[in-house]
């Protein structure tokens, strides 16, 4: 076993909620609170430093990958099943899901001077459905749906194929908690999730209802709830649901709930004081007894509030595998599993490493064994073990496309994609390639670009092939009286398998010539429905212009010259420019009457002034476009003034075209057509939502928003 402790991951001595390692096992993300008062914090660390102590010296290993800074405290992250998000839970009554952006070479942080950014997150989704703060979230294990739970008493699943659609609301009405929820866990062969909260009690939902069918109260009626969440998790096999903060005989445990009927005699004991998180290694351990036997069992962490961490393996071990005393100064509150690997935070702003040897705990079952273990069990695979590609138990799944999860002849297809393409020419003129598909008799035609230089008089059905064209090469002497063979360039007649579109998209590429380009050709593909041999027929030749022909002497240029004057297209960079907008819109009226909106012109800064009143102190609000944050970073910055004071200042990534405020909200309509809502009094984001094009008109009075989009139509909230 190795412990390390990474001194360099800290919060600025602000707390560390909750830790959670990255599917591939690169990252570890650590959320709490930020070094400012009330602010949150998300760093992304890397984990090559974290277990291997001579990379952390290395001026070429990137410690911190990436700081995220949020308004308030946030108290959960968990990466989802595929890592494509960052899901991230606190005090802003709303879920924050971050999306990987690449990798950046920034001079900072967005509002911190102290740290460089390496990799570069953008908020992809925040869902709104809570009234107080969320303490804790939990993707599904075959990434299907989110849990969200806090301290408004419900529990929300959101779809995580349809974000932001929510699927259903656990609350009191559908005999949910009647006290604050502070932990979620999704049953590994997904039929069930379990919700634990502050009324003293576990509750088990069905997926396929989301009916509460058992309610887990007797070890937890003399616990006493002083801890600030209650992580539970199931088994990798689904046998068992551990919960902490239970108590027997007036002891602190974490009671086993036996899933076959719900049974709660079995608890683990040992911690002075409450148990604040447990989590189950994502996959089963092969272990082996002092007496020689072979064991299937679960390795399960436990931390307290004792400061002290037990790693036990369930069932038939009595007694804990490893214990570690006064591991922090403070509780332990999350751990995270990576294999082998065990990462633990503390409130007292601190991260642990534990990498256990195989040795120690035993092997790890791997996803196929995983699945037949389940599928033996009950008689069904999880998605999550359907696949070897895996890592931490996780299965990596594209939900966007479920109909290409599964292939019905993968040889089949890949001798589909080295079968070389041959092009057929017709006496009448048109081209049959040997790869194309028929398409529907009422597809549209498609025009592609075709280089052949056979066409000029009609000519018998042959099939040209690269091996029939005339091969020539340039034998080189030099001084020493070595041979330099210098190949030729033989170009291709066959012609890439063409995506078919509803619409005819005119495409103009230059064709491929070892002098100059010469002019593309252009082929319309007509579908044949009286063919039936599953090819496509090409027709209608407008113009083909001859390319010089191969066996010609080649040039003596350089390299470099040549492939600039082979690809030119390739060699020069595109300028890029933004489209520029209208200055006005004309819009058609039902008694065809016609009304003219002027598009809001994009200006440097903004500024609106706020009706003075008792409760509110700012008069001004102030909006600069394309601020510039750090070296490479541009955002909108919001700036709620009294007189020359700055009160609040808020971010946009978005440009701001028109606004408008009252004492209560301050609106901002935005060129991406979304118009963001925030408190006057703090600067606070309430809410933000997409209207269907640019915001042309924004009114505000009082707790009522009106706006008229530059299409003609009016929204109101």
């Amino acid at each position: 076993m190795q412990l390390t402790n990474p001194v360099w991951i800290h919060h600025s001595g602000g707390a560390i909620y909750s830790v959670d390692i990255h599917p591939d096992g690169t990252k570890i993300a650590t959320c709490g609170q930020g070094g400012e008062g009330g602010s949150g914090l998300v760093i992304i660390w890397n984990v090559k430093p974290v277990i291997n102590e001579k990379a952390s010296q290395e001026a070429s290993c990137s410690r911190l990958l990436s700081r995220i800074l949020h308004q308030n405290c946030v108290n959960c992250v968990r990466w989802s099943p595929d890592g494509t998000y960052l899901g991230c839970a606190g005090d802003q009554q709303s879920l924050t899901l971050w999306e990987f952006g690449g990798r950046v070479f920034s001079a900072g942080t967005i509002g911190s001077k102290d740290s460089v950014n390496v990799e570069k997150y953008r908020e992809k989704y925040r869902l709104y459905g809570h009234s107080l703060d969320v303490l804790h979230l939990e993707w599904s294990k075959d990434g299907r749906y989110l849990a969200s739970c806090g301290m408004d008493h419900s529990v929300i699943i959101w779809d995580a194929h349809n974000l932001p659609n929510k699927v259903v609301s656990l609350t009191v009405e559908r005999g949910g908690h009647q006290g604050i929820v502070k932990g979620v866990s999704w049953d590994p062969i997904g039929k069930f999730l379990a919700t634990q909260s502050a009324d003293k009690s576990v509750r088990i939902w069905a997926i396929d209802n989301w009916q509460c069918i058992k309610v887990v109260m007797d070890p937890f009626i003399e616990s006493s709830q002083s801890t600030m969440f209650c992580r539970l998790d199931w088994s990798p096999d689904g046998t068992y649901l551990i919960a902490p903060c239970a108590s027997n005989n007036s002891g602190p445990t974490a009671h086993l709930i036996r899933r076959k009927d719900w049974d709660t005699t079995l608890d683990l004991v040992g911690h002075r004081k409450a148990v604040t998180v447990v989590r189950a290694c994502p996959r089963m351990i092969e272990y082996q007894n002092y007496k020689g036997n072979r064991l299937q069992v679960s390795c399960i962490a436990m931390g307290s509030r004792d400061k002290s961490l037990s790693v036990w393996l369930l069932p038939n071990v009595d007694r804990p595998l490893v214990v570690l005393y006064k591991l922090f100064k403070h509780s332990i509150l999350d751990f995270s599993w990576n294999d082998y690997h065990l990462t633990i935070c503390s409130m007292d702003g601190t991260v642990k490493s534990i990498v256990f040897d195989a040795k120690e705990l035993g092997r790890l079952l791997t996803s196929s064994e995983m699945g037949d273990l389940c599928e033996r069990m009950y008689s069904r695979r999880p998605l999550q073990y359907s696949s070897d590609q895996q890592n931490n138990g996780r299965q990596l799944l594209s939900f966007k496309d479920s109909s290409r999860m599964f292939v019905d002849d993968l040889k089949k297809i890949q001798s589909e994609k080295q079968e070389p393409k041959q092009l057929k020419i017709h006496d009448n003129g048109s081209f049959v390639s040997s790869q194309m598909k028929e398409l529907p008799s009422n597809q549209s035609a498609v025009r592609i670009p075709v280089l052949c230089d056979a066409v000029q008089t009609n000519c018998s059905e042959k099939v040209l092939a690269p091996s029939e064209l005339p091969k020539k090469q340039t034998d080189l002497r030099t001084k020493l009286g070595k041979r330099r063979i210098q190949p030729s360039f033989i170009a291709s007649v066959t012609i890439p398998e063409a995506e078919i579109t509803a619409a005819p998209i005119s495409v103009d590429e230059p064709a491929l010539n070892s002098y100059e380009p010469a002019q593309a050709s252009s082929v319309h593909l007509l579908a044949s429905p009286s063919k039936s041999n599953g090819r496509v027929l090409l027709s209608s030749i407008e113009k083909v212009e001859a390319i010089p022909r191969i066996d010609e002497p080649m040039d003596t240029h350089p390299l470099s010259s040549r492939t600039e004057q082979i690809l030119p297209h390739l060699s020069l960079k595109p300028l890029l420019r933004p489209a520029p907008f209208p200055e006005s819109l004309t819009v058609m009226l039902n008694d065809n009457r016609s009304v003219t909106f002027s598009i809001p012109q994009q200006r440097r800064s903004l500024s609106i002034s706020v009706p003075p009143t008792e409760m509110c102190s700012i008069n001004r609000i102030d909006v600069l476009n394309e601020y510039e944050i750090a070296a490479t970073i541009k955002l909108t910055k919001l700036c709620g003034m009294k007189d020359a004071t700055v009160l609040w200042t808020a971010h946009l990534d978005p440009v701001v075209c028109s606004v408008a405020a009252s004492s209560h909200w301050f609106v901002a309509g935005c060129y991406d057509s979304s118009i963001h809502i925030y408190s006057t009094p703090s600067g606070r984001l309430h809410t933000f939502f997409t209207i269907d094009s640019l915001p042309f008109i924004i009114q505000v009075h009082r707790n009522y928003l009106s706006v008229c989009s530059s299409q003609g139509f009016e929204y109101r909230k």
